[in-house]
């Protein structure tokens, strides 16, 4: 028989992953602004296209791998031990216990909100899980033989990919200010155009 997990160990469980799931999603945020961002300077980096094609590439697989891993649980067995979908039942077995905890906001039809959000990206999130296991954690036969068989048979835009983050983000602001009455930015100061002009500008010397 499970034992009861008392108010320390919960507020321990609740602050340590979403202190975790903030940092994750911080940084993948910041590889998307990034990527965009080279992207839009293509035209001024056609001299390095090589270098910039592995870059992009890079940041394209590591987005699908970290955003792969907050809806992991979600098609398929339970592959990790904690995902967003745990993390909502987590907030929900804290509001349905007797604990004052969610004190700076009421979360009474949020978390069912929020499950239903998920639900409705389903497909987005198979097919995010197709390109992850097909394409960059394993060797498929199918994409291995066939270049355009995952942009035939799990067609994903970067709309759609924004939209799983947008998501997560609203989710964890939403427990995050019930919680502690702070909500978080998702992006490091230090992340603008002047990053990538540098880089540019010191390609051409």
């Amino acid at each position: 028989m499970n034992r009861e997990i008392n108010k320390e160990e919960l507020t321990y469980i609740f602050k340590r992953y979403t202190e975790k799931f903030i940092e994750e999603i911080t940084n993948l945020n910041s590889r998307l602004e990034l990527y965009d961002q080279i992207f839009d300077y293509r035209d001024e980096i056609a001299n390095n296209s090589y270098f910039m094609s592995l870059v992009l590439s890079s940041f394209s697989k590591d987005i699908i791998m970290t955003l792969s891993k907050f809806y992991e649980n979600m098609i398929r067995r339970k592959n990790s031990d904690y995902d967003i979908n745990d993390y909502l039942n987590l907030c929900e077995k804290i509001y349905n216990s007797e604990i004052y905890f969610f004190k700076y906001s009421d979360i009474s039809n949020k978390i069912e909100e929020h499950k239903k959000r998920i639900e409705e990206m389903k497909d987005v999130v198979n097919k995010l899980l197709v390109w992850r296991d097909k394409k960059i954690a394993h060797f498929d036969k199918e994409p291995f033989i066939n270049r355009k068989f995952l942009i035939e048979e799990a067609p994903i835009s970067k709309k759609e990919l924004e939209q799983l983050k947008k998501i997560i983000i609203d989710i964890l602001n939403t427990y995050s200010y019930a919680y502690s009455g702070k909500i978080y930015a998702y992006r490091h100061k230090s992340i603008n155009n002047l990053d990538i002009k540098k880089i540019i500008n010191s390609s051409k010397d």
